[in-house]
């Protein structure tokens, strides 16, 4: 499981404080990890335009440019003037490398957006979502250094399309939620200097990987459904989600999956459909389109069982989904 956080701000606090790191050497990091992912990506030669702003975000893109520039063709659109210190700092440093800055957009092979990270509030100003929406249409690949510029949770207007985003440090919720699958592109995290271990602290907010997914390993030959155990789908309101629920569970090696339904309802034929829960369950699911007031009575049946569950969807609409996790 990877560690999820609302706000990344805290850890290069931490990591400064704790490893001696300083912002300049988190920012330096930042644009390393940019260029090992634009060296992944294109080739040497290729050009690149990179859109910085006046903030740290803009910081990373200035310090992107010093590091490509000789092995790349980069450009460097400036679409407001460096305002924070290590922004004034990177701009500087990059000025002695005689980069080419543009005034308006070209096309080229990359597009790397460093406008603005995750301290945006609202929506982007319109001069430079004017920029931006140009600037997404000009590139064959694009990048979002951190978050796409305008994507956050009160932004209802423009927001940056990237093929890939590269989250520095750990990645932002906001990067997960369903109106990021259309901008993020590929997650990509970039390392500050440290290994994620060192740089993040555990957080509540956790998402699920490929890896974290255990199968039954079936060694042995001599066997039927009944040794890979018994799982209860509940079905409620809403059936089609709890027969897909049945179906995934039989698809990564439940042995046997059973809907249990007060009416009669069709399934399909590998599936069991019972009306009351069977005796030989091994684990349950419910709350898939059960409907609130069903999933709080079965909860209410089910809080002093033992059998291992899946909670979804309605179960968490219910007051007493507080009393059934404390007595599981």
């Amino acid at each position: 499981m990877k560690n999820i956080y609302q706000s990344t701000a805290f850890l290069d606090k931490r990591a400064c404080e704790k490893y001696q790191l300083s912002p300049e050497i988190l920012m330096e990091n930042a644009a390393c990890a940019l260029e090992t992912l634009i060296g992944t990506l294109t080739h040497k030669g290729s050009v690149i335009t990179i859109l910085c702003g006046s903030g740290d975000n803009g910081g990373d893109g200035y310090a992107l440019a010093r590091r490509l520039s000789g092995d790349y063709a980069v450009r460097i659109m400036q679409l407001k003037e460096p305002k924070s210190p290590l922004c004034q700092q990177a701009y500087e440093r990059t000025m002695q490398c005689d980069v080419k800055f543009i005034k308006k957009i070209l096309p080229c092979d990359v597009m790397v957006d460093c406008v603005v990270g995750s301290g945006l509030r609202g929506n982007l100003e319109s001069s430079l979502s004017d920029v931006l929406k140009n600037a997404q249409k000009a590139a064959r690949i694009n990048i979002a250094c951190d978050i796409p510029s305008g994507l956050n949770e009160s932004n209802d207007g423009f927001v940056f399309k990237a093929h890939h985003t590269i989250c520095m440090g750990a990645i932002s919720l906001v990067c997960l939620s369903d109106k990021a699958k259309d901008f993020v592109g590929t997650l990509h995290i970039g390392k500050l200097g440290l290994s994620e271990s060192h740089y993040q602290v555990s957080s509540n907010i956790k998402m699920l990987e490929s890896c974290d997914l255990s199968l039954p390993q079936r060694i042995q030959e001599n066997t039927h459904k009944g040794n890979f155990g018994h799982l209860a789908v509940f079905a409620g309101e809403k059936c089609g989600a709890a027969i897909m629920s049945a179906q995934s569970a039989l698809s990564f090696g439940a042995g046997l999956v059973s809907i249990i339904s007060d009416e009669n309802i069709t399934i399909p034929s590998e599936i069991i459909q019972e009306h009351t829960l069977p005796q030989k369950s091994t684990a349950l699911a419910l709350g898939m389109g059960l409907g609130v007031e069903k999933s709080a009575e079965i909860l209410k049946d089910l809080c002093e069982s033992s059998l291992s569950c899946v909670l979804d969807a309605d179960v968490f609409h219910t007051p007493i989904i507080k009393t059934f996790l404390d007595e599981s």
